[in-house]
């Protein structure tokens, strides 16, 4: 199709762009995990859509890949069966996407003491921890149950969408993605605003990681 734009290949091209930085900068073992959950999120919305098998994840030539603390793993491992399960939400069904999420959380809590987003590129992550606003389960997902890890999402794999205000990217790649459990998750939704929140802005942050 020529002379159209795709969500996919605009968000495509965020990720692939952020991914590039993340390996070329290699600022710690922690970036690696970063590119490796971005490669597999910005992958995962059109295997659903074709029920493809996942490809493998490209890997940085020549960098280590250090592991996050055994006690790390299995306290974020904890936290997230807990709040799939509070949150009336599931785990993905393809399991390297959901432990290259856990990884990288695990990877943060080693290096932050906080459990950051490893799904997003942060030129000061020391910084955005202190915000808190993506620190997991963070506040779009608190607010319209969203996560575009896709590390809460419903059974079939796919993100609920159905809270997101319009013109959320989240809205424009997957459509409405009915929520089969609304009587659970969304703590913060009274915090929910007409507007979407970019990574570059300052959304009031009150996530809650317990």
């Amino acid at each position: 199709m020529t002379g159209e734009s795709s969500p996919y290949q605009s968000r495509s091209s965020r990720l692939s762009q952020a991914s590039a930085i993340a390996a070329e900068a290699v600022m710690n073992d922690a970036g690696s995990i970063v590119k490796d959950a971005l490669a597999l999120v910005n992958y995962a919305p059109a295997a659903q859509v074709l029920h493809l098998a996942p490809r493998p994840v490209p890997f940085a030539k020549g960098v280590a890949m250090a592991e996050p603390k055994q006690e790390s793993l299995d306290k974020m491992w904890k936290f997230v069966k807990g709040f799939a399960e509070k949150s009336g939400t599931a785990m993905h069904p393809t399991p390297a996407v959901t432990e290259a999420v856990v990884k990288g959380l695990a990877m943060h809590m080693d290096e932050l003491g906080k459990p950051l987003c490893p799904c997003n590129f942060y030129k000061d992550k020391q910084a955005e921890a202190k915000l808190r606003r993506w620190m997991c389960a963070c506040d779009e997902m608190q607010i319209h149950k969203y996560c575009h890890c896709l590390l809460f999402v419903r059974e079939d794999g796919l993100p609920i969408t159905e809270y997101l205000p319009e013109g959320h990217e989240g809205r424009e790649v997957y459509g409405v993605v009915t929520d089969p459990t609304p009587d659970k998750g969304r703590a913060l939704k009274h915090k929910a605003v007409t507007a979407p929140t970019a990574l570059g802005d300052t959304p009031a942050s009150s996530s809650s990681t317990s």
